[in-house]
């Protein structure tokens, strides 16, 4: 299962073996996600014995931001309504998100508590929901894996019988951010990695093996993957390829290699996760040049690789987690060099 948001701004699942065109930033792009598993076994059903809860009745089959009928109206039947999720988590960062809107808008609280049998600080933040579906995301880094528990206060303690609030889409997975909605009913699921490529071809009948420029507009995500590839052209390893990636959250760099060495890996600009960058590369034999959101050209020399055989979007050939979490909206090849930046 994998979810992507449509251009009606409803929640949908792709088939299988396809790109996912995401429209949650308002404009279509490709969605890229490294695999993530949802710990909470009812992502929908809020109102199962799996949640503990307090003070509210629970009332199923409302409209979802999926835009069918499995949210889930909750309303106090106290001065204190709060529900309970109780996921498992690693000792790494974790992300707790759900969707939430009300009939007014009031300021609600997550507490993570540290009650089960993880260990880290408990921690409590404020969120003002509306009358509009909106997803709420928080974070917190567990010094010991087990059961943690996440409690949705709606409102706080300052809570009218009465009050009403809709919860849908619950989810606790391992990383720094809140990726696309991943359901589940009963038990933990997971989603599989995205994996773009050109190959075959398709790849041969559009690549010029010597020369070339590509401009990519990509909105990167601070992830769980380390140093993350917007593009890479390979031929099929690590031996021979030129590609551009985000290091951390500073700057892009672009890199050559030939024959397992690295002819050069060099910064070409800043980068700003969660905004539209726009990363340009152009190659040819002594002649390259890369530019990050619009910064000087920066020029190197070498060879350029032989035998690519592939084009991977968001990815690398690369032994260890490469894979970009985030979207990119555009991506041109020109089969010629270019001076012009």
């Amino acid at each position: 299962v994998a979810t992507y948001t449509d251009e009606s701004g409803l929640i949908q699942e792709a088939a299988a073996n396809t790109v996912r065109v995401d429209h949650s930033l308002g404009y279509p792009a490709m969605l890229i996600e490294p695999s993530a598993t949802n710990t909470v076994p009812y992502s929908e059903e809020v109102s199962n014995p799996a949640w503990a809860n307090n003070d509210v009745s629970f009332t199923d089959g409302q409209i979802s931001p999926a835009g069918d009928n499995t949210a889930t109206k909750l309303t106090a039947t106290g001065a204190d309504p709060y529900l309970w999720a109780f996921p498992n988590v690693t000792a790494a960062t974790h992300t707790f998100s759900f969707y939430c809107k009300g009939d007014t808008g009031r300021t609600a609280r997550v507490l993570i508590w540290y009650i089960g049998t993880a260990t880290g600080t408990t921690e409590s933040v404020d969120f003002t929901y509306t009358d509009e579906w909106q997803r709420f995301e928080f974070q917190t880094t567990p010094t010991g894996g087990g059961t943690l528990a996440f409690r949705i206060d709606i409102p706080q303690d300052t809570a009218e019988v009465g009050d009403v609030v809709y919860i849908w889409g619950a989810q606790a997975e391992a990383g720094s951010v809140a990726t696309s909605y991943i359901p589940t009913s009963g038990s933990a699921v997971t989603r599989a990695a995205d994996d773009l490529s050109i190959t075959g071809s398709a790849f041969s009948d559009f690549y010029n093996t010597s020369e070339g420029t590509v401009y990519v507009e990509a909105v990167p995500q601070d992830g769980i993957n380390e140093s993350p590839y917007y593009f890479e052209f390979s031929n099929g390893t690590t031996a021979n390829r030129h590609h551009s990636y985000r290091s951390g959250a500073i700057s892009t760099f672009y890199t050559c290699g030939i024959g397992g060495t690295t002819i050069f890996n060099t910064s070409i600009g800043s980068v700003t996760l969660d905004s539209l960058n726009r990363i340009s590369y152009s190659y040819k034999s002594n002649d390259y040049l890369g530019s990050s959101n619009g910064a000087t050209p920066v020029p190197e020399t070498g060879a350029v690789p032989t035998g690519i055989s592939q084009l991977l979007i968001g990815n690398s050939t690369a032994p260890s987690p490469r894979l970009m979490t985030g979207r990119i909206k555009r991506l041109i090849y020109w089969p010629t060099h270019s001076d012009s930046l």
